[in-house]
Formats: structure tokens, sequence, C-alpha cells
């Protein structure tokens, strides 16, 4: 559990403003989702659907760890996104 919760952190770039759901449940196949946002939009703001995908895939034993980066303007940038992921 500490090592997805590290490998997302990690994938996210870590910055103050990236947001790390880990999963209600304990038990299950651990399953990483790294969401990135779209332009002008906070990461925040995907928290309700994330939330809601982390609460369907507990109903079928699946553990979802998210994690939602803040972006540099709040663009990501594709020809960026291997250095902000």
């Amino acid at each position: 559990m500490k090592l997805v919760a590290a490998a997302v952190a990690t994938l996210c770039g870590v910055q103050a403003d990236t947001i790390l759901m880990p999963p209600a449940m304990t038990d299950g196949i651990d399953v990483a989702i790294v969401w990135i946002h779209g332009a002008r939009c906070e990461n925040d703001a995907y928290m309700t659907i994330a939330n809601a995908v982390q609460t369907e895939a507990a109903k079928n034993g699946t553990k979802v760890w998210i994690g939602l980066p803040q972006f540099p303007g709040e663009i990501p940038e594709p020809k960026l996104m291997d250095n902000e992921v």
C-alpha cells in the first residue's frame, strides 16, 4: 500500500498542490490513476468524480489510488507532460 502511494506521488511530481486520494478500503487489488485536469481548471474540481470512481471500484474489490496533479498556470501542456507527470 505504501509503495502504491509513493508511486502515485512520484508520478504526480509531488507538487504542493497535488492531491493524493487514498482508497477508503484496505483490502483488494491496488490500482493507481493519475488524473490530468483540463486547461484553466483546478485539480480539486475532479474530486467528486474521482471519489465516485473509488466508490464503484471498491464494490468490485479494487482499491483505487488517485493522483490529481496541479500544473503551472493551470494548463497541462502535452509537450511537457513527461516532465510534470
